[in-house]
């Protein structure tokens, strides 16, 4: 069964910058990564005038896209976090950005020390407080430098995988 962690945040805090370097690094080490990202508005994957486009624009349900690269399923629904991960495949690590309530431990990052207080207060199985900003609280990890990052991430790879 996968390790699955969350890195959590609000948007511009760093999310993605880390889980990026989380990823590499997990690559490095050998292990397979799956990365799972709430997304807020209503993303499009495919456009305007790709013949996959048009099959769900006629109405198909499920729309696949197939190269001797990459696999895509595009579906018109709507998938809880639950069955989003049940429909992953099976690899080492699942890094989930996003989905603040789910009960999985957490990375959170801050910008400042108001989101802090709040997400301090809300959220549950936190492991760290991260901040790309230097902020005047003990229980913040600075990860400004591409090295206190990596630091992190191989902390994290050690603690759950190895």
């Amino acid at each position: 069964m996968a390790v699955i962690l969350q890195i959590v945040g609000y948007k511009k805090s760093g999310k993605t910058t880390f889980m990026n370097q989380l990823i590499q690094q997990a690559k490095r080490r050998g292990f397979t990564v799956a990365a799972l990202k709430h997304d807020a508005h209503d993303f499009e994957m495919d456009h305007a005038g790709t013949d996959s486009f048009s099959f769900r624009e006629s109405g198909a349900d499920h729309v696949a896209l197939t190269s001797n690269r990459k696999f895509a399923l595009l579906s018109n629904a709507s998938l809880s976090l639950k069955e989003a991960l049940e429909r992953l495949p099976q690899t080492d690590l699942v890094l989930i950005e996003g989905f603040k309530d789910a009960p999985f431990p957490k990375i959170v990052f801050v910008k400042n020390l108001e989101e802090y207080a709040e997400l301090q207060a809300s959220l549950k199985e936190v492991l760290a407080f991260v901040s790309f900003q230097p902020l005047a609280e003990k229980h913040i990890q600075f990860v400004a430098e591409e090295e206190q990052c990596e630091l992190l991430a191989e902390s994290l790879i050690e603690e759950f995988l190895v």
